[in-house]
């Protein structure tokens, strides 16, 4: 067997397909790009063939890797589409990445150009939703479903718009069904990778991490997906709500498999998994659920059985996956749910339920669990509250905020009632999933991609664990605000990229988007009551920060400037030495600490130049030594005083060569003001050092 490890390409972060439980692996084209580093390629390292760009990123987009695609087309589209066609796919691709607002701009330009194609309105419909246009999303809605031939023609298009139709002149679309805060908690938990499946135990937190044990690198040309040793392993974390400690690994394994996910019985001494593998004769991930009991009497500790199948329920070309276990008050009967893509579903993942008998530790059938809560796209993650009999789940086949989003519909008489949305903080306008929560549902865990510092190779790339509280109910104001940026000139900056940080109660700083926009920057359902840190940059100016406080405008415009970055050198007045000498003196550091460091800080991208410069007075070799030692006593001030990184400051010596002023007069003698000017030290941004953002 031979995979080739490289310590290069390939993280083992086998990435979220369009099977959320499956890890595709983000397979990289080592011949195309530099594989010294382990970053996704960039417009630098592109191939200049715009076609080869384009059937690399179609090659990605085939196999389910969208955040690779997405860098291939968009090398493709600074070269400049060819044909509608790719643009077109373009647009199918930012909306997988959760780009709605740039799939939106796309879609308009091929409306311009007259494209043909009635799956343009229906893309145009679900990014509008995405981006709560509800009335816009309804128009392009109804305009796709008007014709018989359209909906002829593309059924399974016809009946997701026939859904989100529904769900957008339905009360769901407009109501909130739980109002939470949503924070992003310990790094001991999320890690770069992917984490899932939380589940709520007595003394702590249970779940799934893909990353714990360290990142992987594989040479994709060579490593096949049935070779790559298994990642995804079950973690138990002591404590409660967000003070959880460091993970240590849970006694159950499956060995030759990726853990999906996990729950037990009410005795809590079975366990039900559900484990994936790759399948070498379908040439995809399946999964398949398993089996395990706790014995506590051996050797003083917890032991699980080995996970054993469940055959009644495994399908050799169906996957089963994320399990949760249930209750039926009507018929007084223990369930198992899951979801799977066995034949007899409505299309997609479909959530299936089998009785369990407790007697005998057997599953019966599997059920569908009915159209009441399964649509024609996917429905996974179930999570059944046993103490209000409530199914809660996640689609992406009902409308919402976004990608997945998380619904909930109670058992009723042996029957599922009306499927109501939960709110704006619980769901994001990325996939949302794997919620739970505590018996009395005052706090819980999501699993979701919206915005993570944590995430390798994208903000939206890899799933966290996510906590919420239902107690902070003020939440729910909302209020929006739009930001122009200008230059002195009053002319329009663009493009412009902004961080939006939360600041809460116990000043923790909490991300909440990172963004790069061509035009205004419009921040949406901000909280009222919170306060809120914004970082504005753009190529060739100066960052700002901004602080937005608390307050109960619903809306608000803002107009703010950016100064361009001055390029020329800066001298530093009164930074000057006692002769022969290259200690600072006390004004100097003042001068320093005024004019140097405030840059510095604001700007941590910047990179400059710290230089010095003597008169004629000397040897050039003493002038330059001198010189250097000058600047090099700035830099040290600031590496060592100020803490600034070493990598961002240049220290250099000039001497007498790059004089601002005569060093004498015509007549030959000392101009002694001119000699003054040129004992100066000075400092500037280096422009080919510039972070673009």
């Amino acid at each position: 067997m031979k995979t080739r490890r490289q310590n290069y390409l390939l993280f083992k972060n086998l990435q979220r397909l369009n099977l959320l439980f499956v890890f595709g692996i983000l397979f990289f084209f080592q011949n195309e790009f530099s594989a010294q580093n382990s970053k996704l390629p960039t417009l630098e390292n592109m191939p200049k063939s715009t076609k080869k760009c384009y059937l690399l990123g179609l090659e990605a987009y085939k196999s389910n890797d969208f955040f690779l695609a997405l860098k291939y087309f968009e090398a493709v589209e600074a070269k400049g589409f060819r044909s509608q066609e790719e643009r077109f796919l373009f647009i199918q691709i930012l909306e997988k990445v959760g780009y709605y607002e740039k799939a939106v701009e796309q879609c308009e330009i091929l409306e311009k150009d007259k494209f043909k194609n009635p799956l343009l309105n229906y893309f145009m419909a679900l990014n509008l939703m995405r981006l709560v246009r509800t009335s816009q999303a309804l128009d392009y809605i109804k305009f796709f479903l008007k014709s018989k031939e359209v909906r002829s023609e593309y059924p399974k298009e016809t009946k997701h718009l026939q859904e989100l139709k529904k769900y957008l002149e339905s009360e769901n679309a407009k109501n909130d069904t739980i109002i939470a805060s949503v924070y992003n908690i310990s790094e001991n938990i999320n890690t770069p990778a992917t984490e899932f499946a939380p589940v709520i135990l007595q003394d702590g937190l249970l779940f799934g991490s893909q990353g714990i044990d360290g990142i992987q690198f594989y040479n994709a040309k060579y490593a096949s997906k049935a070779d790559i040793p298994t990642t995804r392993k079950l973690y138990f974390s002591k404590g409660e709500k967000m003070n959880l400690s460091k993970p240590k690994a849970f006694p159950i394994e499956i060995i030759g498999y990726e853990i999906s996910s996990i729950c037990f019985d009410l005795s809590q001494r079975i366990a039900f998994l559900s484990a994936c593998k790759y399948n070498q004769k379908l040439q995809k991930y399946t999964c398949e659920l398993f089996i395990s009991r706790k014995n506590d009497k051996v050797k003083d500790s917890v032991f699980w059985t080995t996970p054993i199948p469940i055959e009644s329920l495994n399908l050799p070309e169906s996957s089963n996956t994320h399990v949760t276990f249930g209750y039926d008050l009507l018929r007084e009967k223990s369930m198992l749910y899951f979801a799977s893509d066995r034949p007899g579903g409505r299309g997609g993942f479909d959530i299936w339920y089998s009785y369990y008998n407790p007697k005998n530790q057997q599953l019966g059938q599997a059920i569908h669990g009915g159209g009441k809560i399964n649509t024609t796209l996917d429905d996974y993650a179930p999570f059944f509250h046993i103490p209000t009999n409530t199914l809660y789940f996640s689609t992406n086949g009902r409308g919402g905020f976004g990608g997945f989003d998380i619904f909930k519909s109670t058992l009723v008489n042996g029957a599922f009632q009306e499927v109501s949305l939960l709110g704006a903080e619980i769901n994001s306008h990325q996939d949302d999933l794997f919620f739970v929560t505590d018996k009395n549902i005052e706090y819980g865990y999501l699993v979701s991609n919206r915005y993570s510092e944590n995430s390798l190779i994208n903000p939206h790339c890899c799933d966290d664990i996510f906590y919420w509280d239902k107690s902070k109910k003020d939440t729910v104001k909302k209020r929006n605000i739009e930001i122009l940026l200008k230059d002195k000139n009053n002319n329009n900056i663009s493009p412009v990229r902004y961080h939006l940080t939360e600041i809460d109660s116990n000043k923790n700083r909490i991300p909440i988007e990172n963004k790069l926009v061509e035009d205004r920057i419009v921040l949406e359902n901000l909280k009222q009551n919170a306060t809120y840190e914004v970082d504005l940059f753009s190529k060739n100016f100066y960052r700002k920060k901004i602080s937005i406080p608390k307050n109960n405008d619903s809306f608000k415009k803002m107009e703010l400037t950016l100064d361009s970055i001055n390029y020329n050198p800066i001298i530093l007045p009164l930074v000057e030495f006692d002769f022969d000498s290259f200690s600072l003196t006390p004004i100097a550091r003042q001068i320093i600490d005024s004019l140097v460091y405030p840059v510095l800080i604001n700007n941590p991208s910047l990179i400059i130049e710290l230089s010095a410069h003597t008169d004629s007075r000397g040897t050039d070799l003493y002038n330059e030594t001198l010189s250097t030692k000058r600047a090099q006593s700035i830099k040290r001030y600031l590496i060592y005083s100020r803490d600034i990184d070493e990598k961002r400051l240049k220290a250099v010596g000039y001497g007498e060569f790059v004089p601002i002023a005569p060093n004498e007069n015509e007549d030959g003698t000392d101009n002694l003001e001119g000699r003054q000017r040129n004992r100066r030290c000075e400092f500037r941004i280096l422009r080919d050092e510039v972070d673009d953002f």
